[in-house]
């Protein structure tokens, strides 16, 4: 059932949370590459936030640079970084433990493609953070032609997620990693990511 068209506000906002959501997944998930370092030099706020102090630098010696904190901090730090809800934020501390199941199954619930998780455990942060990408996009498309039901559902699965997964752990793990990063990129990424989160579980409070 439709009703009348949003206003263009609601429209452009969710696209804007669409847009950290896949921004912020893509740099958890692996590491930069010189495709996404030129996307995020081109006028991209965001981008330019984390990137402040590269200056002059030569693309290639910022993405091997990136890469070797990245693999530091996120490949080779053993649980203590481990990006996984499993890891993080359960009693069991292994990796592909309950949690990964539970999100799993959500995906699929949803009817969301997740390719990164045929790759990486689906209870990754950046996974985790790609979801609530989608959903956003679900939520946005269905404003833009004045479905109010579709937009409600995705709405519902985004408080559901944040409440039962993402908004468990991720404070707890951005501050490891604010802590742990000695390169200003990444703890820039995960003080961004943490005010961004906090924001939306702000938002999901507040919003019927």
């Amino acid at each position: 059932m439709t009703a009348a068209r949003p206003g263009l506000e609601a429209i452009t906002e969710t696209r804007a949370r669409e847009g950290f959501y896949s921004l912020a997944s893509r740099l958890f998930v692996r590491e930069v590459d010189l495709p996404l370092l030129h996307a995020m030099r081109d006028g991209n706020v965001f981008g330019e936030r984390l990137l402040d102090g590269f200056e002059g630098r030569k693309a290639d010696e910022t993405i091997e640079m990136l890469a070797v904190e990245y693999a530091s901090c996120f490949l080779s730090s053993g649980a203590f970084l481990s990006p996984y809800e499993s890891i993080q934020a359960s009693t069991e501390g292994q990796l592909c433990g309950d949690a990964s199941s539970r999100v799993l199954l959500l995906y699929r619930k949803s009817g969301v493609n997740m390719p990164e998780a045929s790759v990486l455990f689906p209870d990754h942060f950046g996974i985790e953070l790609e979801f609530m990408g989608h959903l956003c996009a679900m939520e946005a498309s269905s404003l833009e032609i004045g479905d109010m039901e579709g937009a409600g559902h995705a709405r519902r699965l985004q408080f559901q997620f944040m409440e039962a997964h993402l908004g468990r752990w991720y404070r707890s793990f951005l501050q490891k990693a604010v802590e742990a990063m000695e390169h200003p990129f990444y703890k820039e990424l995960a003080s961004i990511t943490t005010e961004f989160l906090d924001s939306e579980q702000e938002y999901m409070t507040h919003e019927p």
